[in-house]
């Protein structure tokens, strides 16, 4: 079998009709050959419907009473720190 790839081994698609640049209009040129429609775009599915699907665990329920909804109150952004307080905890200080 010459199309199985030995142990290991990683395929790369970088040429002919799967390659970044020329992907859209040579699959659509080939649905149009074949008679094929295109795929319908999946539905947009949040997180917490995603875990549930896959896991089966509601991650909006309490995890310790099984009742009751986590409802999110605040979100808080990450933020830098001035370069002068990363480069004062990197340098020796004197004693």
């Amino acid at each position: 079998m010459s199309h199985v790839l030995p142990h290991r081994f990683v395929r790369i698609r970088r040429y002919g009709i799967l390659s970044n640049r020329v992907r859209q209009p040579l699959l659509k040129q080939c649905r149009d050959l074949l008679g094929a429609q295109a795929p319908h775009a999946p539905k947009q599915e949040s997180r917490s419907a995603a875990c549930f699907r896959i896991f089966g665990v509601d991650p909006q329920l309490c995890p310790k009473y099984k009742a009751g909804r986590l409802v999110v109150r605040a979100t808080w952004r990450a933020t830098r720190l001035p370069l002068d307080a990363i480069i004062a905890t990197l340098l020796p200080r004197a004693p």
